[in-house]
């Protein structure tokens, strides 16, 4: 990847590590979430899996639905949709069925780009590196969720859970950004086929679809 060819899929890496962080986000300061929204030990566990359920629930038609589709959409509107949710989740009044609402659609997000993010990782790089992509996504889950503990903690010691939400929605905004304005392919370089459609595509969809559904569980 010459020159500034590794920006593209540093961007889907790191949508990957913010999805993670998202993930994990409510864990570090559920105590402070739970009184802020006046949650039961049930509603604050149903508003932490949330985001995992609709993921478990939609990834595979989200999956087939993409497969002659360009996916490189979907990382910027999950992003989108993640800090929306996000920032929502400040602004709203307190409330039980609002935040368990919003963290459904923060599920959302959140399966865009775990579905599509495979997809659009193998078309940033050669073939030959695909294989060494897709492990790197691999990485994306725990690392976001490693990040998550560690600034949710540090929130919850210091600041609070609305300057962590704030801050993880801000940069799923930031993100989004630059994923939309980054070019889909260098200058004067051919636009590679989407890797899931077309011959050979087969193990290229069952390494896409692993890596997906891996990150759904």
């Amino acid at each position: 990847m010459p020159g500034r060819d590794w920006v593209r899929p540093a961007s889907t890496i790191a949508a990957g590590v913010l999805a993670g962080a998202a993930l994990g986000k409510v864990g570090p300061v559920s105590a402070q979430v739970g009184r802020a929204f006046g949650l039961s030990p049930f509603a604050l566990g149903a508003t932490i899996s949330l985001i995992t359920l609709v993921a478990a629930v939609l990834a595979a038609p989200a999956g087939q639905w993409l497969r002659d589709r360009d996916p490189r959409p979907w990382l910027a509107a999950g992003l989108a949709v993640m800090a929306v949710a996000g920032g929502a989740m400040i602004l709203a009044p307190p409330s039980r069925a609002a935040l368990i609402c919003l963290r459904a659609v923060e599920g959302a997000g959140y399966l865009l780009i775990v579905v599509g993010g495979p997809a659009v990782l193998v078309q940033q790089v050669s073939a030959t590196r695909a294989r060494a992509a897709l492990a790197l996504w691999g990485v994306c889950t725990p690392a976001g969720l490693a990040v998550s503990a560690a600034a949710g903690g540090l929130a919850a010691s210091r600041a609070g859970w609305q300057d962590w939400f704030a801050a993880l929605a801000a940069a799923c905004a930031v993100l989004a950004g630059v994923v939309l304005v980054l070019p889909a392919a260098s200058a004067g370089a051919p636009r590679r086929r989407n890797p899931l459609t077309g011959a050979g595509s087969r193990s290229r969809r069952r390494c896409c679809w692993h890596a997906a559904s891996a990150r759904c569980r």
